[in-house]
C-alpha cells in the first residue's frame, strides 16, 4: 500500500501552451508517411517535415513566430522522410531516413540554415527498405540504429559503415526501437505484434512477447536505466492502451492501461532524468504524462491536459534547453498541420530564486562515454553528466540568443562563399577526451567538432520580435494592391464560359480591348473595351469563331488585332472596329491552316511585327507571317508530348516551353533549334514558364508529387536549378507575370482569391523573397496586367492589372507607399522596355537581321526625379526633449511648489473666514456655567 500512496512531485504540474506569438507559425508540413514522430529537437535546433518531397525544415530553437515560406530548407532524399533524429552529443548533427532506402547525415550551423542544403555530410545507403527508424546510441558516439524491413542495421557514421547486422531477429517489419539508457540492450515492436529485448552485441534476441493484440503500429519506449519498457498500441477491439513490462520477464505486463477508442497511434516520449513519459495520441489535442517506477504499482495515474489544436507529431525539447529558474521540467513541441506550439510543464514552487535540485538532477551533456569501436568491443562507459544549475553551468545561465545581434553572423568569415550547399566541414561526433586518441587515426570525415553553443531558454515574446528584426527591407516590400473605384468596373457578366484548357489563361487584354470567351455555340468571344465601364446585357455581340477557342492574345503592336488558336486546329486573325463590338463577327480578317490538330497556343513574338507562333496538339510549333498568311514559315517538332507553355525571353531570340514530360527546353528562335533542356517539376500536371527580363533567369511554375505548387529558379545559361519556393496545395495552375521594372514577379491562379507577389534579387539567396500579397472576396477567373503606360506614376503606381472574375471586371492598382510622392519616384520607375513598336519587321529578321529592345521614360514632364529634389527639411518634434541644464533642481522645485501654496493660503485669507460672520456666545453668559 506505501506504493500506492506514494505522491509524485510532478502530479500538479501546471502545463502552459505558448501563446500564438510563440508559435513556429505558418509553416507546411509534409505529407505523413509513416507512424514516426515527424519533428525533433535538440538543446539549439527543431527539425520536422516539410511539404515537399524528401525535405526537412530545421529552425533555430529560439527563433518563434511565423516562418517564412521561402525558408531554407534541408532537401534531403528523393523519396519522403519517415524518421529523423538529432545526435545525444552534437546538437547540429541530424541523421535523416526515407523511402529511398538511404540515410543521411547533416551539420546544421549554430545560428541555423542561411541557405537550403541538398549534398549531405555523409550518405548511408544500403538499407534493407525503407527506413522505418532511426535511433542514435545513447553512450557511444557515432552510433547510429536504422530499422528497414525486418533488418536492423547499427552503423558507424564516422566509418559511413555498418558495424552489426541484425536480418535474423524480425519476420517482419520493425516498426519502433528504444535503447535502454546504458546502452546495452534495445526494445523493438514489429508488425508480427510482438515486443523483442535485443542485444546486438550478440546478435541474439533475449526475449519476446506479443505486446498488444492490435493490427496497428505499436510503439515502444525503454524507460531509461529502470528495467521497464513502455509500448502504446492498440486491443482487439481497437481501444488504445499502454503496457509496462519488466525486461527482465516478459512473460505478462505489469501494467496495462486502456486509454479510450480513438485512432490515432500514441507516441511516447521519455525523460530518463525524471522517469516521466508523456504520450502524445496522434489527431488528439490531449497530451497525458506519467511516472514510472521499480515498484508497484509501476506507474502512476496520467494526468491529461486538453490543448488546441490537435497534433499530428510531438517531441521532447532536451533538459539543458529548459528553463530551469523558472522550474521548467519538460517542454513538448506538438506539430500541427500549420504550426509548431511549445507547451511547457512546470512545477508551482514557492520560491523560484533558488535552483531545485530535486526537480533538475545532472543529466548528459554533449560528450559521449565511449566510440563506436569501444562500445563494439564490449565496453560499457557511461557518458559524463552536467549540472543544470545555472551558478555552476554559465551555458544555463547566460544563454546565447540567435538573432539577437551580429556577434552571432560574426562567427562567419567574411570571404565565405554564399553559393556553397554546405555548411563548413566539421566533425559528425565530438567523441570524449579519453576516446579521442583511438578515434583520431580511423575517423575519416574531418576533425573535432567546435565547442556547442550553449542553448538558450524559451522566451516566446522576446524571441518572436527577434525573429522578424532580420527580415530583409526592400522599396518593394510593402506594395499595396487595391481594386480601383468601381466606376470603370464591367458588371452583370453572365454568360462566361466556364471551360478553360489547363494550357490557356483565357483572358487578355491591352490598353484598348479586352477578350474572354462566352459560353455557347460558335465558339463566341466577347471584345470589351478597356477602362469603360458598362452593365453587361443579355444580348452581347460576339466574334464568332465557329470552333472552340482554346487560346488567343493580343498583338502587341496593333491594339486591335487578335489571334484565336481553335478546336478545329485553324487560327484566326481578327480586327476589332474602334470603340469595340457592336455586332457579331462571323467572318475573320485571315485564317491560317496547317496544324494536323488542335492548336493550344498562340503567342506573338515581342520584339518582331507579324510573327506569330502557334502550338498545335500534334506536338508541333509553327511559325506565321501574319502580313501574307499562307503556309507556316517554319515547323519544330522536337516534342514527343503535350506542349503545356511557350514563352519569349526580353528580346524575343530564344523561347522556353514545357511539355507533359516534364522538361524544361530551350529553343533559338531564328534556326528552331534546341539549345538545352532540364527537368522542372515532378508533378505531371500543367505548368508555366517566365523570364525574369535580362538576368539571366527563368521561372517555372507546377506541381511537386505532393500535389503541392511550386515555383522553381532556373539559370538560363545551363538550366540549373538555383531555388525552389512550395506555395500551397490547390488544383489550379500559377500563372506567373514579370515585372523587369521593378524585379517583382506576380503569381496568380484560377479560382484563387489571392496573387501573391515575390521580389527577385538575383544576387542574395532566396532569390525570391516574398512582398505584400493582394486579397480579395471575389475569386479570380482570368487576370492581365496592361501595359506601363496607363500606370499613374504620379501617384507611384507599379502595375495596373485587369481582373475577370465569375460576372465583373475588376482594375486592380498595385503602388508603392512613399514618403514624397510629389516628385517623379526615378528608383522605382526605370526606363521601360517599348511594347507597343516593333524593333524590326519580319522581312528584316528573315534576312538576318537580330531584334533589339527599346527603352523609354516613364517622367512626366512636369515632375522633378526624386534624385534631383532639395533635401527634406526634417520636421519639428512636437516635444520639446530633455535638457538637464534646463531643468530646476529638486530643491528649487520644492521652492517653487511652497510659494505657490503660501500664495494660494495668502488669497484665501484676504476677506472674511465663516466662523467670524456666525453669531456666538457672549463671554459674561459663560460665568454662569
Amino acid at each position: 500500500m506505501a506504493g500506492r500512496l506514494k505522491v509524485s512531485k510532478f502530479r500538479n504540474a501546471l502545463v502552459k501552451p505558448a501563446k500564438r506569438d510563440g508559435w513556429y507559425a505558418d509553416i507546411a508540413t509534409g505529407a505523413m508517411s509513416s507512424d514516426a514522430d515527424h519533428i525533433k529537437a535538440s538543446a539549439k535546433h527543431v527539425a520536422f517535415t516539410w511539404d515537399s518531397l524528401g525535405t526537412v525544415a530545421v529552425l533555430p530553437l529560439s527563433k518563434v513566430g511565423k516562418v517564412d515560406r521561402n525558408t531554407c530548407l534541408v532537401r534531403a532524399h528523393s523519396d519522403h522522410i519517415t524518421d529523423f533524429a538529432f545526435g545525444p552529443f552534437n546538437d547540429n548533427l541530424l541523421a535523416t531516413g526515407s523511402g529511398d532506402a538511404s540515410v543521411a547525415l547533416w551539420n546544421i550551423p549554430d545560428a541555423g540554415l542561411t541557405e537550403s542544403l541538398s549534398t549531405p555530410v555523409v550518405r548511408l545507403a544500403g538499407a534493407a527498405g525503407r527506413i522505418e527508424s532511426l535511433t542514435w546510441h545513447p553512450t557511444a558516439s557515432g552510433l547510429l540504429a536504422s530499422a528497414a524491413g525486418n533488418t536492423v542495421k547499427l552503423w558507424d557514421v564516422e566509418k559511413a559503415a555498418v558495424t552489426i547486422d541484425l536480418a535474423s531477429q524480425h519476420p517482419e517489419t520493425v516498426q519502433s526501437l528504444s535503447w535502454k539508457a546504458d546502452g546495452t540492450v534495445f526494445a523493438t515492436s514489429s508488425k508480427d505484434r510482438i515486443l523483442r529485448v535485443v542485444d546486438p552485441r550478440s546478435a541474439s534476441a533475449v526475449a519476446g512477447v506479443e505486446a498488444h493484440a492490435g493490427t496497428k503500429t505499436i510503439r515502444v519506449a525503454w524507460a531509461g536505466h529502470l528495467d521497464r519498457i513502455l509500448t502504446t498500441g492498440f486491443s482487439k477491439s481497437r481501444e488504445r492502451q499502454y503496457c509496462v513490462w519488466d525486461a527482465r520477464n516478459l512473460a505478462k505486463p505489469l501494467h496495462l492501461q486502456v486509454l479510450d477508442s480513438s485512432t490515432g497511434v500514441l507516441i511516447p516520449m521519455y525523460d530518463e532524468d525524471t522517469n516521466v513519459v508523456v504520450l502524445a495520441g496522434k489527431g488528439d489535442s490531449t497530451l497525458r504524462y506519467l511516472e514510472v517506477s521499480e515498484n508497484a504499482p509501476y506507474v502512476t495515474d496520467p494526468q491529461a491536459n486538453v490543448n488546441d489544436p490537435p497534433q499530428i507529431g510531438a517531441t521532447l525539447v532536451p533538459r539543458r534547453a529548459l528553463d530551469v529558474m523558472e522550474c521548467e521540467v519538460w517542454r513538448v513541441l506538438k506539430l500541427t498541420k500549420d504550426a509548431v506550439v511549445p507547451v511547457t510543464f512546470e512545477v508551482t514552487r514557492k520560491s523560484k530564486r533558488e535552483f531545485q535540485a530535486d526537480l533538475f538532477p545532472d543529466t548528459k551533456g554533449t560528450v559521449a562515454g565511449m566510440t563506436a569501436e569501444q562500445w563494439v568491443a564490449g565496453e560499457n562507459i557511461a557518458p559524463p553528466t552536467v549540472s543544470l544549475d545555472p551558478s555552476k553551468n554559465s551555458s544555463i545561465k547566460q544563454p546565447t540568443p540567435l538573432y539577437a545581434s551580429s556577434s552571432s553572423a560574426s562567427s562567419t568569415p567574411a570571404s565565405s562563399s554564399p553559393a556553397s550547399s554546405s555548411p563548413a566541414p566539421v566533425s559528425l561526433i565530438k567523441p570524449s577526451a579519453s576516446a579521442s586518441a583511438s578515434s583520431s587515426s580511423s575517423s575519416p570525415v574531418v576533425s573535432s567538432a567546435p565547442s556547442p553553443t550553449p542553448a538558450a531558454p524559451y522566451v516566446p515574446s522576446e524571441k518572436a520580435t527577434k525573429a522578424q528584426a532580420i527580415v530583409r527591407s526592400s522599396k518593394y516590400r510593402h506594395v499595396q494592391g487595391t481594386l480601383l473605384h468601381k466606376k470603370n468596373n464591367i458588371e452583370s457578366i453572365s454568360q462566361l464560359s466556364p471551360v478553360t484548357p489547363i494550357e490557356s489563361n483565357m483572358f487578355d487584354a491591352n490598353k484598348s480591348f479586352m477578350c474572354m470567351p462566352f459560353s455557347g455555340p460558335g465558339g463566341q468571344l466577347a471584345v470589351f473595351p478597356t477602362m469603360v465601364a458598362r452593365r453587361v446585357g443579355p444580348s452581347v455581340p460576339t466574334l464568332q469563331n465557329h470552333a472552340a477557342p482554346l487560346d488567343f492574345a493580343f498583338d502587341p503592336f496593333n491594339d486591335a488585332r487578335l489571334a484565336v488558336g481553335c478546336e478545329d486546329s485553324n487560327i484566326r486573325i481578327w480586327t476589332i472596329p474602334a470603340g469595340g463590338l457592336t455586332e457579331n463577327l462571323t467572318e475573320p480578317t485571315l485564317i491560317l491552316k496547317g496544324h494536323e490538330n488542335k492548336v493550344t497556343l498562340v503567342k506573338f513574338h515581342p520584339t518582331i511585327r507579324d510573327l506569330l507562333v502557334t502550338v498545335g496538339a500534334d506536338f508541333t510549333i509553327r511559325y506565321w507571317d501574319l502580313s501574307v498568311g499562307g503556309a507556316p514559315l517554319k515547323t519544330i517538332s522536337d516534342h514527343a508530348e503535350q506542349i503545356l507553355t511557350l514563352e519569349f525571353n526580353n528580346d524575343g531570340q530564344t523561347f522556353a516551353t514545357l511539355c507533359k514530360d516534364q522538361l524544361l527546353r530551350l529553343f533559338d528562335t531564328r534556326s528552331g533549334s534546341l539549345i538545352r533542356q532540364a527537368t522542372a517539376h515532378h508533378g505531371t500536371r500543367s505548368g508555366r514558364v517566365a523570364f525574369l527580363g535580362t538576368s539571366g533567369f527563368l521561372i517555372t511554375t507546377g506541381f511537386a508529387k505532393t500535389s503541392a505548387r511550386q515555383i522553381k529558379l532556373f539559370r538560363e545559361s545551363d538550366l540549373s536549378e538555383i531555388t525552389e519556393v512550395d506555395l500551397d496545395v490547390a488544383p489550379a495552375v500559377l500563372v506567373p507575370i514579370y515585372d523587369e521594372d521593378t524585379t517583382l514577379l506576380y503569381v496568380w491562379g484560377r479560382g484563387d482569391s489571392s496573387i501573391s507577389t515575390f521580389e527577385f534579387v538575383h544576387d542574395e539567396a532566396p532569390f525570391l523573397h516574398s512582398a505584400t500579397p493582394f486579397k480579395s472576396a471575389e475569386l479570380q477567373h482570368g487576370l492581365a496586367f496592361l501595359p506601363k503606360a496607363t500606370c499613374n506614376v504620379a501617384e507611384v503606381e507599379v502595375a495596373r492589372a485587369v481582373k475577370l472574375s465569375k460576372n465583373t471586371v475588376e482594375y486592380i492598382s498595385f503602388k508603392i507607399p512613399r514618403t514624397r510622392p510629389e516628385f517623379f519616384q526615378d528608383d522605382l520607375f526605370p526606363e521601360s522596355r517599348v511594347r507597343d513598336t516593333p524593333s524590326i519587321t519580319l522581312e528584316e529578321w528573315l534576312a538576318g537581321k537580330n531584334p533589339s529592345v527599346k527603352y523609354v521614360s516613364l517622367k512626366p514632364a512636369n515632375m522633378t526625379p526624386l534624385s534631383q529634389a532639395p533635401k527634406e527639411q526634417p520636421k519639428e518634434s512636437k516635444f520639446v526633449k530633455y535638457n538637464p541644464a534646463l531643468q530646476d533642481s529638486p530643491d528649487q522645485r520644492k521652492e517653487k511648489l511652497l510659494h505657490s501654496m503660501v500664495d494660494s493660503l495668502g488669497d484665501k485669507q484676504t476677506g472674511a473666514m465663516y466662523q467670524d460672520t456666525v453669531q456666538g456666545v457672549e463671554e459674561s453668559e459663560w460665568d454662569n456655567y
